[in-house]
């Protein structure tokens, strides 16, 4: 086995849009739970009695210890809840991404894209979409920088490919969306769109 190494990952949740709302009035009280590899899982505040929510939290996962195959076995996942008061809270929808995934792509990262949320209920329906900021750095890396320009707070355009890839934890699939620039045509980041 493969030598251990130190990691740290950091995540930003930012925002929820279209959440599945379990309430009788149709909304929900959500929350979300990070999840990284071995560690223990931090938790955004919760938002009261919306299908719409903005967190704009950050998290670090400090001294993430792995070895070549759990970092390609391991994951950030992420789970949002509806907090009930006097039943155990309901999952609303959850999705992962790999952390070898991650450390592999440009710059360690995932900046600002839309995850979509599923759940074992409904796995081919999405339960609504989370916007993240995610990176993993190791011995010698360095942390990303970005600009306020780097992506622009456009209209979401969820019409770009579904990334579908089975999470380790559970037998739900997720997809990753970025946000679109106003004014300029430019493909997504992470993913191109296909050709017409």
């Amino acid at each position: 086995m493969s030598e251990r190494k130190e990691y740290l990952v950091q995540v930003t949740v930012i925002e929820g849009r279209y959440l599945k709302g379990l309430d009788s009035g149709g909304t929900s009280d959500p929350y979300v739970k990070i999840t990284c590899g071995s560690l223990p899982a931090q938790v955004t505040v919760q938002r009261e009695k919306t299908n719409e929510a903005i967190w704009n939290q950050s998290f670090t996962f400090k001294g993430l210890m792995m070895n070549e195959f759990e970092l390609e076995t391991w994951e950030l996942y992420f789970e949002v809840y509806d907090r009930n008061n006097f039943l155990t809270d309901a999952l609303v929808g959850a999705c992962s991404i790999g952390l070898g995934t991650m450390y592999r792509y440009t710059q360690k990262e995932f900046y600002r894209c839309w995850l979509s949320l599923f759940s074992e209920e409904r796995p081919k329906e999405s339960q609504g979409y989370l916007m993240v900021s995610c990176y993993i750095i190791g011995p010698g890396d360095k942390a990303p920088v970005h600009t306020d320009n780097d992506v622009g707070l456009g209209d979401i355009d969820l019409s770009l490919i579904h990334i579908s890839e089975p999470t380790r934890q559970a037998e739900i699939s997720y997809a990753v969306f970025c946000l679109k620039k106003k004014k300029k045509k430019k493909n997504c980041p992470l993913y191109t769109s296909p050709s017409p």
